[in-house]
């Protein structure tokens, strides 16, 4: 369901209840153990505080997006037919999940060589005394102690600092065969027909032909079309049309352009525009090939190669850790629930 929860946090942020969060609710005891995790255990104020963080982040940015709305509910709306799974189950189990890959990453930290300096320690006592005394009321409310507050700061900077430890034996070398990107400009003119236009579809397909061979008349009028130019034309046609620069690559796993496009973009040299409209599925398409090796695009290729297989790796070890971890449910975590009872969101950013 919830698959990019934010990993960081702003313990400055403010969370604040509704009314409807005191409808049949009651106080959370934070002592209770939540999750025990190879021996560790944590505590039901630990694990609620971040699980409170980022319902309520979670919930304003539907909010912003229009999904939700204060009379709207959510939590308890079932999110799969088949197990009438609700999405504040799906939610909780989530934060679960993270919580186990934070914890984790915290008890492999020695081995690589991870530890919290002075300062790190001195930063965590001070940012979570300050979430306590801000929000002394919603802490009580939710069974946060500064201890809980402490460790889930703790958690969440081992689990940044670890990062870049996790990731430091990732091979970064890329070869520009390997990376290499190709740069067109195209026009793309879709067959779909507008809502308003009254032939069929078979007329409005032969229309646009039509167009797309004259403006390609055009084209091939100019010594060097750029994007502008060959947009002036197009919009000249069509004032929604415009000209736009895309890269690939052959060892790209997912192009954004359809194959008959790179089969006609593999014909072209330097400047050379393609003497054909190309016809796919949904729309047509003019081409003009910019570069066939695209300097700057195949170094940001290349960037992103890097930071793909970082990620991997990361996701990787996290992965392994936490399907070889012990964990147990404690009482503390079989009573947190997601409803739409008790519903929070937040104000305030104060970076902690």
């Amino acid at each position: 369901m919830v698959k990019n929860i934010k990993k960081t946090l702003a313990l400055g942020l403010v969370l604040v209840f509704t009314a409807a969060a005191f409808a049949g609710c009651g106080k959370v005891n934070g002592t209770e153990t939540a999750l025990t995790v190879n021996g560790e255990t944590l505590s039901t104020g630990t694990v609620n505080l971040y699980l409170r963080y980022q319902q309520a982040a979670y919930y304003n940015l539907m909010a912003a997006y229009g999904m939700v709305s204060a009379e709207s509910g959510y939590w308890d709306n079932v999110s799969d037919p088949d197990t009438k799974e609700t999405y504040g189950e799906a939610f909780l189990s989530d934060i679960k999940d993270y919580m186990v890959n934070m914890v984790v990453t915290r008890q492999h930290a020695e081995e690589y060589g991870c530890t919290l300096t002075e300062e790190q320690e001195a930063s965590i006592s001070e940012v979570a005394a300050k979430f306590i005394s801000d929000n002394a009321d919603v802490c009580e409310w939710i069974g946060v102690s500064q201890a809980d507050a402490e460790n889930l700061v703790s958690l969440i900077t081992y689990q940044s600092n670890m990062y870049d430890y996790m990731i430091a034996d990732v091979d970064t070398e890329i070869s520009d065969d390997e990376a290499a990107q190709s740069t067109i400009y195209y026009i793309r003119l879709g067959l779909t027909a507008p809502s308003d236009y009254e032939g069929t579809a078979e007329e409005y397909t032969a229309e646009r032909k039509e167009m797309a061979e004259s403006i390609l008349e055009e084209l091939r009028d100019l010594k060097d079309p750029e994007t502008d130019k060959m947009t002036e034309i197009a919009a000249a046609h069509d004032e929604t049309l415009a000209a736009y620069s895309g890269s690939f690559g052959e060892n790209d796993e997912v192009s954004a352009f359809d194959e008959a496009v790179l089969t006609a973009a593999g014909t072209l040299k330097d400047g050379e525009l393609y003497d054909e409209v190309i016809e796919t599925e949904n729309a047509l398409y003019l081409i003009k090939m910019e570069a066939v090796f695209d300097r700057e695009a195949t170094d940001s290729k290349k960037d992103s190669m890097v930071l793909t297989r970082q990620q991997e790796r990361y996701s990787e070890l996290l992965e392994q850790w936490s399907e070889e971890a012990e964990i147990t449910e404690g009482s503390g975590f079989k009573k947190l629930k997601v409803t739409d009872a008790e519903r929070y969101v937040s104000e305030g950013t104060v970076a902690g």
